[in-house]
């Protein structure tokens, strides 16, 4: 972490320190939901890579079908939770 992340993070907390647990809470949330997100791609390739090696054809077209819901997951969510955690954007809404 850099000294002006540092810096302002200090600064914030001794400010107000409800709005950083706040922030904080969110960025938690975020975290845990693309951490999610990311082990369900890394499931979906791992049971892609079984189903190939087994070479099990109609496994493996279930594993190839899943694949876009698994990398549309992991490419969207990221910027939507971005959105929806955005305190402007709720405000807006």
């Amino acid at each position: 972490m850099c000294a002006a992340s540092i810096y302002h993070l200090r600064k914030a907390l001794i400010v107000n320190l409800d709005a950083f647990v706040k922030h904080e809470r969110s960025l938690l949330f975020y975290t845990i939901a693309i951490a999610v997100a990311h082990v369900i791609k890394s499931a979906q390739q791992i049971f892609w890579f079984v189903t190939m090696v087994l070479n099990n054809d109609p496994l493996f077209s279930l594993a190839t079908s899943m694949y876009n819901l698994a990398n549309a997951l992991t490419t969207f969510a990221p910027p939507l939770l971005l959105l929806f955690t955005s305190r402007l954007f709720r405000k807006e809404v």
